[in-house]
C-alpha cells in the first residue's frame, strides 16, 4: 500500500470560483489491522497508527481576500464513492452523525490558504481503482478588520464582556500552568472565535495586555453550538476589557469541487 500516497496516481482537475481555487492535497487509506487478545500498548496494530478508513485532504487557496474559515456544517457532499461500489456516504462516522467528518482545518498565517481533511470510516475494497468525490464547501473570506471594545468589567467568573451584538462569559479563570503567565481565562459564547481576526485584552485603564491563545472547544450542532476559547495573559488586572478585531468585509463563497482519485491498489 506504499503507493497510496503518490500524488502522481491522483487524477483531478482543479476548481476555481472567482479568486479561490481548490485541489487535492493528499489521500490516506487504512485497512483492517490486527486486534490481539492480550492487553498492552501493541495489542492493536494498524497502518500508520491510524484508525481504519479513508481520508482526502483538500487545499483551498485565495488570490484575493484572506480565507477566514470553512463552514463545515454547510459543506455538502453529493458523491463520495469508489468505482467498485463502496459508497462512503452510507458509512457511519465515529465523530459525527453523518457519514463523514472533518479533521481540524488549518489556515496559513497569511490567510491565503486553508487545508482540511474529509474522513470516513469506510475504505475501498480490494481492486478499487478510483475514488470519486463531488460536493460544495462554504468558505468565509475577508481582508479588512475593525477593532471594537467592550466596557470594562470586574475580573470575576460569570461576568459578561459584550462587544457589539456578541456576549462572552468569563467561564473559567486561574493561573496558567505553563509559560509563567499569571492569568489564564476562558470565554464562552455562541460565536466561533475564528469569526474574528483577533481577540485583544486591555486593563481598566485601557493598556493592552500581551496574550496568546492556549485552547478552544465547541459542542452542540447546527445553530445551537457553544464555543469556548482560552487565553493566557501577561498580567492580572482588577478589571478587564475585551477587544475584538472584527472582520468588516466578511463574505461567503460557495466553492464546488469534483475529483477522481486513483488509489493505486
Amino acid at each position: 500500500m506504499k503507493n497510496i500516497f503518490a500524488l502522481s496516481w491522483i487524477i483531478f482537475t482543479g476548481f476555481a470560483v472567482g479568486e479561490v481555487t481548490v485541489s487535492v492535497a493528499g489521500l490516506q487509506v487504512v485497512g483492517d489491522g490486527y486486534q490481539g487478545k492480550e492487553e498492552g500498548e501493541n495489542a492493536e496494530l494498524r497502518a500508520f497508527n491510524w484508525s481504519e478508513g479513508t481520508q482526502v485532504s483538500l487545499l483551498f487557496k485565495s488570490e484575493g481576500k484572506g480565507i477566514v474559515k470553512i463552514d463545515e456544517e454547510a459543506t455538502k457532499l453529493t458523491v463520495f464513492k469508489t468505482d467498485q461500489g463502496t459508497n462512503f456516504l452510507k458509512a457511519k462516522s465515529r465523530f459525527s452523525r453523518g457519514s463523514f467528518h472533518f479533521d481540524l482545518p488549518r489556515t496559513s498565517e497569511d490567510k491565503k490558504a486553508l487545508i482540511t481533511t474529509l474522513a470516513t470510516s469506510a475504505f475501498p475494497k480490494q481492486g478499487a481503482k478510483e475514488i470519486q468525490l463531488e460536493g460544495e464547501v462554504l468558505l468565509m473570506l475577508a481582508s479588512q478588520s475593525e477593532l471594537k471594545k467592550s466596557e470594562k468589567v470586574a475580573l470575576e467568573i460569570g461576568e459578561k464582556l459584550v462587544v457589539g451584538e456578541e456576549s462572552f462569559e468569563l467561564s473559567q479563570m486561574g493561573k496558567s500552568s505553563w509559560g509563567g503567565y499569571p492569568l489564564e481565562i476562558t470565554l464562552k459564547s455562541g460565536v466561533d472565535h475564528e469569526s474574528f481576526k483577533a481577540f485583544r485584552f486591555f486593563d481598566g485603564e485601557g493598556k493592552e495586555i500581551a496574550s496568546e491563545q492556549s485552547g478552544n472547544s465547541s459542542f452542540g450542532r447546527l445553530g445551537k453550538r457553544t464555543y469556548s476559547v482560552t487565553y493566557r495573559l501577561k498580567s492580572k488586572p482588577t478589571h478587564l476589557v475585551l477587544g475584538l478585531d472584527a472582520w468588516s468585509d466578511l463574505e461567503e463563497v460557495q466553492v464546488p469541487f469534483s475529483f477522481k482519485l486513483g488509489v493505486g491498489l
